[in-house]
């Protein structure tokens, strides 16, 4: 997946996802949220609907405010890769479940469909996208490239 983001304030919330909130029944399917109390990005999945996220990532990242940034997320076999304005922060691999890949639920963007958790991430998003493969680098780059001009970003030579 990848989007460009301009993030006004940091509060927890969900970024992209079709699965959160309190109620089990809302966790079958995937969120990438953002949590204040230790910092961290998290993906969280569950294939189950009335089961706990079964993959829980983690990943330490402290995004500029008001600035747009390209955020990548990659998963190639069972590695993680997540990437900020084409560079990497960090990878995580996981052996658990694997993701869900037929889903029902509507994506969600800055949005909790648990209202009552007050949950809602402050920010413009821009050029949204979620693969069904990995990208090579040359598409990472060329797509970081597309957008880069527009948000005030260097180009990035190939």
């Amino acid at each position: 997946m990848e989007f460009w983001i301009n993030i006004q304030e940091l509060a927890t919330g969900v970024l992209i996802g079709n699965a959160w909130g309190s109620s089990i029944t809302d966790r079958a399917g995937w969120s990438l949220y953002w949590y204040t109390g230790d910092g961290k990005l998290y993906l969280s999945w569950s294939n189950v609907v009335g089961s706990s996220f079964v993959g829980d990532l983690s990943q330490t990242w402290t995004p500029d405010l008001n600035t747009w940034i390209h955020f990548h997320l990659i998963k190639s076999g069972t590695t993680f890769t997540f990437y900020e304005n084409n560079a990497v922060i960090g990878s995580s691999m996981s052996d658990t479940d694997p993701m869900p890949t037929e889903l029902t639920k509507p994506f969600r963007l800055s949005s909790d469909p648990d209202d009552s958790a007050g949950n809602f991430f402050n920010a413009r998003y821009d050029e949204v996208r979620v693969y069904h493969k990995a990208l090579s680098s040359a598409e990472r780059i060329q797509n970081y490239n597309h957008g880069a001009v527009a948000h005030g970003k260097t180009v990035i030579e190939e």
